[in-house]
């Protein structure tokens, strides 16, 4: 008996996909980070479906014709969820009337789960389906945690296991929606590509793939190669639906990597949290001021976020409790982390920020003082909207309606910012011969570079024992296809990286004097186009 036999009737690989809205964009699944309330941050700026999703999609011709960003919840543990009361409440609480996984508020979403127990991880499947679109198996989590254990990329060595996994889910009478699987690669592509094989024979609807091996992490991640993702695309069956992650640094990564690699739809994770509102979005139809939000507006919305739809459903009954009771609303545990990823640029110039949020903690909502729950960021991001408006008006930003060049920059201005061909400029600056055309400052999200490993040890981030222990090919990782460029060039790349970086703090003749994150679309190509062959 095959296992479309008997398996209840639900859409499967591409009529799944369909039946999703055909999402191009995707936030990522990210360990307490991806919670409903970042969800929602995410998803707003961006199109939404003509009509909800049903809680489980069938009919691919309803698909709305604006395609909807799709989401995932945060890595949740199979054993836990469904052996553990109070582990659903600190991660998924959907079932506690939330709006996690409402269909006119948090959908379309994928559940996903690490697990090394079929048994475990269908009984938590079957408590999530009502409130998700899919259930995704974690198979690309490469930290120590997941070596422990036993889960994520170090699966990747267990193909019977990874197989009964996905089979189980697929085959069983009583899971009411698809699964998919989310991957790493392997450096042979070859291996790559029967590993991808056997998750589409066992069943997995969807294969979202991070372009990177599981020895890349941490200041070790390197590039992503996008040519393995190519590399799928060309050898498995053309109605596959292949997801890509990776090197999604800036606004128009994205549509670059669907461009590079073929795949249905762009995965983001860190750069969702760096630059949440603007990463997805195209600066073909879309102003810097969009593309580079500003930081005070974005933590602002994100706090009205967590007021308007989180608040009122956390811990909504009960008695009033000390304020010193343990927060465990997932949403709640995660801001201060979420706002010191959204302004990694503002508090390297303003350490009395950084020291502030850093002391900063949630109260219990039931608080028998009433104390504002957000008390604590709620001043910090007041003082962070006071910084901002002391250095705009400092230094304005201009704003011109006529779009006339400059005579004397010969600077073309588009909205807010000064705008020269090929890129944008901060606001209010000489055009000295070797401005950047990229210019975002401070207080404009912008991508978090990590340090490179030698660079890392050196600050301290990084021990001397780690980085000998990591492989000795290249310190930065080898983008290992047959007709990808050679490691060589993945280091100049990272050298330059660590360059702009050390760029910060200069002052520009003109300029608001630092905190700029300088770049040069010309040599950008390198991390966002790594397929391109002519790099010279």
């Amino acid at each position: 008996m095959t296992l479309e036999s008997t398996a209840p009737a639900r859409p499967h690989g591409r009529a799944f996909y369909t039946a999703l809205g055909a999402p191009r964009f995707v936030l990522a699944p990210m360990v307490e980070h991806s919670h409903l309330a970042w969800r929602l941050l995410v998803s707003r700026h961006l199109p939404k479906p003509a009509a909800p999703p049903s809680a489980h999609p069938t009919d691919p011709s309803g698909a709305p014709a604006d395609p909807p960003i799709l989401t995932y919840t945060p890595m949740l543990h199979s054993r836990l969820y469904h052996s553990t009361p109070s582990y659903p409440r600190q991660n998924f609480p959907a079932a506690h009337s939330t709006l996690d996984g409402h269909p006119q508020h948090d959908r379309p979403l994928l559940a996903q789960f690490c697990a090394n127990d079929p048994a475990a991880l269908l009984a938590s499947a079957e408590l999530v389906a009502p409130y998700v679109d899919g259930v995704d198996l974690n198979l690309g989590c490469p930290q120590n945690i997941a070596r422990k254990g036993r889960y994520g990329a170090f699966l990747q060595d267990e193909w019977p296991l990874v197989r009964s996994l996905i089979s189980t889910l697929h085959a069983s009478r009583t899971l009411a929606v698809p699964v998919t699987a989310k991957i790493r690669i392997f450096p042979d592509p070859r291996k790559t590509l029967a590993y991808a094989e056997m998750l589409l024979a066992s069943g997995s609807s969807i294969l979202a793939v991070h372009a990177r091996t599981r020895e890349q992490k941490a200041h070790n991640t390197g590039l992503a190669d996008w040519q393995a993702i190519r590399h799928l695309r060309e050898n498995l069956p053309p109605d596959t639906v292949i997801f890509a992650n990776g090197n999604i640094l800036y606004p128009g990564d994205a549509q670059r990597c669907l461009d590079a690699t073929g795949a249905d739809a762009v995965l983001s994770a860190e750069s969702c949290l760096s630059n949440p509102t603007g990463i997805f979005l195209s600066p073909a139809r879309h102003p810097p001021e969009h593309l580079f939000p500003r930081v005070d507006t974005v933590a602002r919305e994100y706090l009205s976020i967590l007021r308007t739809k989180i608040l009122p459903h956390a811990d909504a009954g009960g008695d009033p409790v000390p304020a010193s009771t343990p927060v465990l609303e997932p949403n709640l545990t995660s801001v201060k982390s979420h706002l010191f990823k959204l302004l990694h640029a503002l508090l390297r110039r303003f350490p009395e920020i950084r020291a502030r949020l850093a002391t900063s903690r949630p109260v219990h909502p039931r608080n028998e003082l009433g104390v504002d729950p957000l008390r604590d960021f709620e001043a910090v991001v007041l003082t962070v909207e006071q910084a901002v408006a002391a250095e705009l008006e400092r230094h304005p930003e201009e704003t011109v309606v006529d779009g006339s060049p400059n005579p004397d920059t010969g600077l073309v201005k588009a909205g807010e910012w000064n705008c020269l061909p090929g890129g944008w400029v901060g606001p209010k600056r000489s055009a000295a011969p070797n401005a950047a055309p990229w210019d975002i400052p401070f207080y404009r999200c912008q991508p978090n570079l990590r340090r490179l490993p030698e660079e890392a040890v050196l600050r301290g981030a990084m021990t001397a024992s780690a980085l000998a222990r990591e492989p000795a090919a290249s310190p930065v990782g080898i983008v290992r296809h047959p007709t990808q460029h050679q490691p060589t060039q993945v280091r100049q790349h990272c050298r330059f990286q660590a360059q702009l970086r050390r760029s910060r703090g200069t002052p520009r003749p003109g300029g608001h004097g630092g905190n700029y994150t300088k770049i040069d679309p010309e040599r950008m190509q390198i991390p966002v186009c790594i397929h391109r062959q002519d790099w010279q």
